[in-house]
């Protein structure tokens, strides 16, 4: 797997889901899924995005369920944006470097 990408889709009143582009697929190793999934929430924190205090349901939100555009995450948007994305570059080691763009 050479990356991710997928569409910050809101779901009002829940929070966030990603719909994943066409290339994009849950890595089958369990490290590497943990790691994506680390990559995507720091850049989410880091873009302004408020995970709020409710606690994630693990039998709903699972790790490949977030990938995969299954899960809902308890996430908000920042205030006064819209129609961004999640683009994740993977290394050669696995690494995941994530960021989240925005239309401007």
């Amino acid at each position: 797997m050479t990356g991710y990408a997928a569409t910050i889709c809101e779901v009002p009143g829940e929070g966030i889901r990603l719909e994943p582009d066409d290339g994009s697929a849950v890595p089958s190793d369990i490290n590497a899924t943990h790691l994506l999934v680390l990559g995507i929430a720091l850049a989410l924190g880091r873009a302004g995005y408020d995970h709020h205090a409710t606690p994630r349901d693990p039998s709903i939100q699972t790790l490949e369920g977030v990938l995969d555009g299954q899960a809902v995450l308890p996430w908000r948007f920042p205030p006064g944006s819209a129609d961004a994305r999640i683009i994740c570059d993977i290394d050669q080691a696995g690494v995941p470097r994530c960021r989240v763009m925005t239309a401007a």
